[in-house]
C-alpha cells in the first residue's frame, strides 16, 4: 500500500480514537518507528512530514540509517526530523546515544541517567529522556510504579537532562491488561506532571482512550494491508 495511505488510514483511525474518548486528534503526537523501515522509506515519510519524528531500536542500525538519510534528504531537512531511542539501550552505547538522537525513551534505572547526563554534559547539550515502565512481565525491562517515587526525582536532580515523560509498552493479546496497564502509567505520569509515550500498531487506539500523549506507530504505517 503507498505509504501516503498508509499515514491517513493511521491518523484516520487515530483521530476516531480520540475523538470517541473525547480528545483532540492534535493533542496526541505520533513517534514512527521506523525499525524495519529503510532510508528511503523514511525520506518518503520527510517528503509527506517533513518535521516528522522517527524512533529507532538499535543505536549502531541508526547510525548506518541516518549518514544515508542525511545523504538523500540533505543536513538540513534531516535535522528537521526529530529522532528518538525507543529500544534498550546499554550503558555502553550511551554516548552513542545522545549524539545521534534528540531524546531517549528507554531510561529505566538512575545509572543509565546518571551516565546518559554525563554524555550529555561532554557533548554540550540537554538530553529530553522518558523513564520506561515495566508492564508487569518480567521478561520485559522498566522500572517499577513502586520505584517511580525514588528514580522520579533522582533523574531531576541530573544535570543536562530533561525529563519529559514515562514510557510503556502493552501486553500482547491481552487488551484488558494493557488498558489497566496504561491507565495506571497515566496516572502515574499526572502525578509527576510529565507526558506519556504508550500505545503502539496493535494497541494505539486503546492507549488514546486512556489518555496517551504519544502513540509509536511501525506496522500500521510502514507494512502493507496483509501486514508484511
Amino acid at each position: 500500500m503507498d505509504l501516503q495511505l498508509q499515514i491517513y488510514s493511521a491518523k484516520k483511525r487515530l483521530a476516531s480514537a480520540a475523538l470517541e474518548s473525547g480528545r483532540k486528534p492534535g493533542e496526541i503526537a505520533i513517534l514512527y518507528a521506523t525499525k524495519y523501515a529503510s532510508a528511503h522509506q523514511i525520506a518518503l515519510l520527510a517528503a509527506i512530514e517533513p518535521r516528522a519524528a522517527i524512533g529507532e531500536n538499535r543505536v549502531q542500525d541508526a547510525e548506518k540509517k541516518f549518514e544515508e538519510l542525511a545523504r538523500l534528504l540533505g543536513q538540513g531537512k534531516f535535522r528537521a526530523m526529530e529522532k528518538h531511542f525507543i529500544g534498550n539501550l546499554q550503558s555502553n552505547k550511551a554516548r552513542q546515544a545522545v549524539g545521534l538522537f534528540d531524546c531517549i525513551q528507554s531510561v529505566d534505572s538512575v545509572g543509565l541517567a546518571g551516565k546518559i547526563s554525563r554524555c550529555a554534559a561532554e557533548q554540550g547539550k540537554t538530553m529530553r529522556i522518558y523513564v520506561e515502565v515495566n508492564n508487569g512481565e518480567k521478561s520485559k525491562q522498566g522500572a517499577s510504579f513502586a520505584g517511580l517515587e525514588a528514580l522520579v526525582p533522582a533523574i531531576r536532580a541530573l544535570p543536562s537532562l530533561r525529563l519529559a515523560g514515562l514510557m510503556g509498552m502493552g501486553i500482547e493479546g491481552d487488551l484488558g491488561v494493557t488498558r489497566a496497564f496504561f491507565r495506571k502509567l497515566c496516572s502515574a505520569a499526572g502525578k509527576y506532571g510529565l507526558k506519556t509515550s504508550m500505545g503502539m500498531s496493535g494497541d494505539f487506539e486503546a492507549a488514546i482512550e486512556e489518555g496517551s500523549d504519544m502513540v509509536r506507530l511501525g506496522r500500521a504505517v510502514f507494512a502493507g494491508p496483509d501486514g508484511k
